[in-house]
């Protein structure tokens, strides 16, 4: 078998005939290389092999051979690089959950932001720390991070956080690196108009347009925020998350609201 260093990995046991009962103790020839805890989950310390020796109550043992190699591991700026498909180490350092909704949930770190798909029992504002084997995806041009039966979740450390903080940005400045974010977008034009034949409420600063929805329904939450009256051709700071929206054949950027709308003055003014 083979494990990444801090990278945890379970292993199980299995005693002939199906039917017997028995306890378990699991022991690591190498610390230094490998520890095994009581439940023979594995992590990897440092470079190099040891044996994990599983023993039952009945006295029967096995042993399994554990080669620990130094693996990369990807921050979520650096996995968002990955071909689609590929399944590489993703390490969560103080990763806040920024929203979440059944298995999908909405995670930044300090270096960026992205979907994690799989991961049951987050919850908006939680922090993860760890590190999960995970595949390279993408949906509508957003990047994901989607859990198999290969990932281990055993070695995260998930726990309730303060309340997450959206980036303050301009409108102009938003890019498909800042898709899956929690942004404030500052002193915002709500226009409504229409574009290739379909109308729709857009958020306009200099010479940027951007879709706008007061409802999370397009990402399958079920979200919204009750707009003011009278919106139209007034300037808001907006809270919001920065994704995409699918409008037949097109990927269109769009902002969805997650906050009430803050109305500011004409910035022009």
């Amino acid at each position: 078998a083979e494990v990444g260093v801090s990278v945890t990995m379970q292993l199980t046991a299995e005693l002939e005939p199906d039917y017997a009962v028995a306890t378990y103790k699991w022991t690591s020839s190498d610390v230094t290389i490998a520890t095994v805890d009581k439940n023979g989950v594995v992590t990897g310390v440092s470079e190099g092999v040891c044996e994990i020796t599983v023993t039952s109550s009945n006295g029967k043992s096995a042993t399994c051979k554990l080669t620990v190699k130094n693996i990369p591991l990807y921050d979520i700026d650096g996995f968002k690089t990955l071909a689609v498909g590929s399944e590489e180490l993703l390490q969560l350092s103080q990763a806040e959950v920024l929203l979440a909704s059944g298995e999908t949930a909405f995670v930044r770190d300090a270096s960026g932001a992205l979907m994690l798909v799989g991961l049951e029992g987050l919850k908006a504002n939680d922090v993860i720390d760890g590190v999960l084997y995970v595949q390279s995806g993408e949906k509508d041009k957003l990047p994901q991070a989607l859990v198999t039966e290969k990932t281990i979740v055993s070695g995260l450390t998930i726990a309730a956080g303060n309340q997450v903080q959206p980036r303050e940005v301009k409108l102009e400045d938003l890019a498909e690196k800042d898709y899956c974010d929690y942004v404030m977008v500052k002193a915002a034009k709500m226009v409504s108009k229409e574009v290739n034949g379909k109308k729709g409420v857009y958020l306009e600063s200099g010479d940027r347009s951007v879709r706008f929805f007061n409802s999370l329904k397009n990402l399958g939450i079920n979200k919204s925020v009750t707009m003011p009256k009278n919106y139209v051709n007034r300037y808001f700071d907006v809270t919001a998350l920065y994704a995409t929206f699918v409008d037949g054949s097109v990927i269109m950027d769009c902002i969805y609201l997650m906050d009430s709308l803050i109305e500011v003055d004409d910035p022009s003014s």
